[in-house]
């Protein structure tokens, strides 16, 4: 059952639904980057590690829904500055909703 989950998740993310406006290379900057920080963490087990590209691209697919490209850009910008803004918030607290979804903690 987790594993259909998971899969469903990422064949979602990663098969750019209609509402996604994020151009190719912010999907592959961000699950490159997510998926090596979430393999990395040490909090994730290394039997749950080949999960990580599953669990990013559930956050990927449910920001894409509510951040456009340009929003994209300008929050990686934001967010690598220290900055804050409401969208990125609400684009932060995605990580732990699906953080319990994926790895059930």
């Amino acid at each position: 059952m987790l594993r259909t989950a998971l899969t469903l998740c990422l064949l979602f993310a990663l098969g750019a639904p209609a509402a996604a406006d994020w151009n190719r290379s912010q999907r592959g900057q961000f699950s490159a980057d997510c998926t090596a920080s979430c393999q990395d963490n040490p909090n994730v087990h290394r039997s749950r590690r080949a999960e990580c590209p599953a669990y990013c691209g559930c956050v990927m697919g449910e920001a894409e829904k509510f951040m456009s490209e340009a929003d994209y850009d300008r929050l990686d910008d934001l967010a690598r500055d220290g900055g804050s803004d409401p969208m990125l918030d609400h684009f932060r607290a995605l990580f732990p909703i699906y953080n319990t979804r994926i790895f059930g903690r």
